[in-house]
């Protein structure tokens, strides 16, 4: 059987002149069957050759980038920006003066981008924002009058004034009120990562939302089958294992080819009814295209779906929010003594709004050595030694943006996935002299690969099948409660992380048949667990993240309940059988990549420590995953940068030490939850690598 192919017509111009490896595509005179099949051998093993590491959207692309992007695109990013009507003039109710003009300038050089973001673009950004805010709440010209008096407690002859300091931050942080000089010139990471330098140097803020990327403008098509050529048969007649070539070609709102690359194009393979689903590896070809590469893994039908998960227009705007006021939702503390009570802001960076240096209380030992900084309480009966708790704010943020760039969040956070137009269907047949209808399974058991391996896995680490994940490099063990009682007799489990973390214990739990030793309560809802199951000497324990640490609304986390990973690992003595399992995702998107970045150095720093330690140890990282989830607090942006740093410095750490690429489970599952209903997939996984070594 032949494929159902897109027929939608290529112009020459897609790919800016022939410039990608796929794009020589477009040329091709495909009644003339040679010449067809002779391009096609080329273009498919010019595929191979093609992953270059940049682009982070494609995941393959991210291994490396280049530093001086930046050199040459001050004259782009300089030119005048059109924010809707704007008046460029101060109507009283802005704070960029001339003063903070002069200052704007100087942050170009403190974040290290070279002008990238220019003072002319924060100051008519902030004037916009101002404006709006006033208009969709009368309490904002106040607070930009006196934007302090927002930000800091108030004398007013109360003693208990947290509820209300809050409530006055929370109307401040939705006002916009972030114009200081102390936090625009904070770096939340010196240099800036290569990522920073190519979206936000290449790539000016958004004017319009027709030149981001536009899905339904987008075009999906297959290239053919690789090694049709060589064997002299038709490219689209397929079989099971077979590998095929497509590639998409990304459009702006106007029709025109995306030229810079950099947007998040994932493509999958499915089969609804056989619950069967495989991601294929893509590469950004830099010129608006992408080529996408995958193995046909089951025979039948199988359609091709295609997404702009994320634009690069949206991971500048993201980038530009982190860099400049280094968290999109923030934090408040709540200081107590006596009959005294107040509430300042908080961040990870010692940088505050309204709050100079020697007004911040550094906090990071409190926070089990991880930083944290919150301003000083006004009130003289209280002090730095009198910090109770931290409580997230009700909202994220508003900040300083164009209209599109609004826009471009609110559509992302309210209406994905949004899918590339396709209709290429394949009928893929049983391979010659069988009759099984998915590739092979990998005679290697998960327990005797070589787990440095798993650090190494791209998108097409394996596929769903029947709705069970099965990798392509090994052959998983039936996960059963028998198989996890005797896996885990005389063995110690530590969940470290999130809710994630929580939930894969959650789910490990009821199969061990383990007694509730420290059970969860909705008083302590955010707090340590524990199970154990005595006669087989098996504990499994949870212990929730330091700040920052995003609780329920209006709950207030004592530090207290919170653990230092790093302290815990330190911990485990040099005997005894222990897995420790390490999650880092939800709570660190909402702040500048570089703030992850740090606590996994401080992590794998610990986790070398240990192994070094004990030698009956085995260390388990899950990645951050897909979620297609929807409202204001969507954190997933920049998801897979974050997955590409967890895979790059939490690699190299030896034969006991796995990667758990949930990114690739996720997107094949088309997951839509923050807490993604596939995660016992993820336990399946690690526990049938785990479980039988020495």
């Amino acid at each position: 059987m032949k494929a159902i192919i897109n027929t939608r017509p290529i112009h020459v111009d897609d790919h800016g002149g022939g410039g990608g490896v796929c794009g020589v595509w477009s040329t091709v005179c495909l009644p003339k069957r040679q010449l067809f099949l002779a391009i096609l051998a080329l273009t498919l093993t010019a595929c191979l050759f093609c992953i270059s590491f940049f682009h982070i959207p494609t995941i393959s692309t991210l291994k490396s980038a280049q530093r001086n992007d930046a050199s040459n695109t001050d004259g782009e990013n300089n030119k005048k920006l059109s924010f809707d009507s704007l008046q460029t003039e101060s109507n009283g109710s802005s704070r960029t003066t001339a003063e903070d003009l002069l200052f704007l300038k100087n942050v170009r050089s403190a974040s290290g981008l070279n002008g990238c973001v220019t003072q002319e673009e924060l100051s008519l950004k902030f004037q916009r924002c101002n404006q709006a805010s006033e208009k969709r709440d009368s309490r904002c010209k106040a607070v930009h009058a006196t934007p302090d008096s927002y930000w800091r407690s108030q004398p007013s002859g109360e003693t208990r004034t947290h509820d209300g300091d809050f409530q006055r931050m929370e109307v401040a942080s939705e006002c916009c009120a972030f114009n200081y000089p102390n936090l625009l010139a904070n770096s939340p990471r010196d240099p800036p990562t290569p990522w920073e330098t190519d979206y936000l140097c290449k790539t000016p803020a958004l004017a319009t939302l027709a030149d981001t990327a536009y899905a339904s403008n987008s075009l999906v098509r297959l290239v053919g089958r690789e090694g049709a050529a060589q064997e002299g048969k038709s490219a689209d007649d397929f079989s099971v294992g077979d590998q095929i070539v497509l590639e998409v070609v990304v459009r702006n709102g106007r029709n025109e080819i995306q030229r810079l690359g950099g947007d998040s194009v994932r493509i999958w393979l499915v089969n609804p009814k056989l619950g069967a689903s495989v991601v294929a590896d893509v590469t950004d070809l830099k010129n608006g295209s992408y080529c996408a590469r995958s193995v046909l893994p089951w025979g039948g039908e199988v359609k091709v779906k295609a997404t702009i998960a994320h634009t690069r227009h949206l991971f500048r705007t993201v980038m530009y929010i982190q860099r400049y006021f280094t968290a999109s939702h923030w934090f408040t503390a709540l200081w107590e003594k006596g009959v005294y009570t107040e509430a300042t802001p908080c961040s990870p960076y010692p940088a505050l709004p309204a709050f100079a240096a020697d007004e911040i209380c550094n906090l990071t030992n409190r926070n089990g050595g991880f930083p944290w900084y919150c301003g000083k309480p006004m009130k003289k009966d209280l002090s730095c030694s009198d910090y109770i708790s931290a409580r997230k704010m009700d909202s994220p943020s508003f900040f300083p943006l164009t209209s599109a760039e609004e826009e471009l969040i609110y559509l992302t956070e309210s209406k994905r996935p949004f899918l590339i137009p396709s209709d290429i269907t394949l009928e893929v047949k049983s391979k010659p002299d069988t009759t099984e209808s998915t590739i092979p399974l990998p005679n290697l058991p998960c327990n005797q690969r070589d787990l440095t391996q798993t650090f190494q896995e791209t998108e097409q680490s394996g596929y769903l099948y029947n709705n069970t994940w099965r990798p392509f490099a090994c052959r998983l063990p039936d996960v059963n409660a028998n198989f996890l009682q005797q896996c885990l007799k005389d063995t110690q489990l530590l969940y470290l992380g999130d809710s994630n973390s929580r939930l894969q214990m959650d789910i490990l739990t009821p199969l061990v048949e383990c007694r509730n030793i420290i059970a969860r309560s909705k008083r302590n809802w955010h707090a340590p667990l524990r199970c154990d199951r005595e006669e087989l000497n098996i504990s499994i324990k949870y212990f929730p993240p330091m700040h920052p640490f995003y609780g329920s609304l209006g709950e207030q986390i004592k530090p207290e309940v919170l653990s230092s990973a790093v302290e815990k690992m330190d911990a485990i003595p040099a005997r005894g059988k222990y897995i420790v399992h390490l999650h880092n995702f939800l709570h660190f998107m909402p702040f500048h990549l570089g703030l992850v970045e740090h606590r996994l150095r401080l992590l794998r720093a610990a986790v070398e420590r240990l192994l070094a330690r004990n030698p009956h140890v085995f260390v388990i990282y899950q990645s951050a995953h897909s979620a297609y989830d929807h409202g204001e607090k969507n954190w997933h942006k920049l998801n897979a940068f974050l997955v590409e740093l967890q895979r790059q410095i939490m690699s190299g750490l030896g034969p006991r030490a796995m990667f758990v690429r949930a990114f690739s489970l996720t997107v094949a599952n088309e997951n839509k939850d923050g807490h993604p209903q596939i995660s016992n997939q993820f336990m399946w996984l690690y526990m049938g690598h785990i479980c039988g070594r020495e």
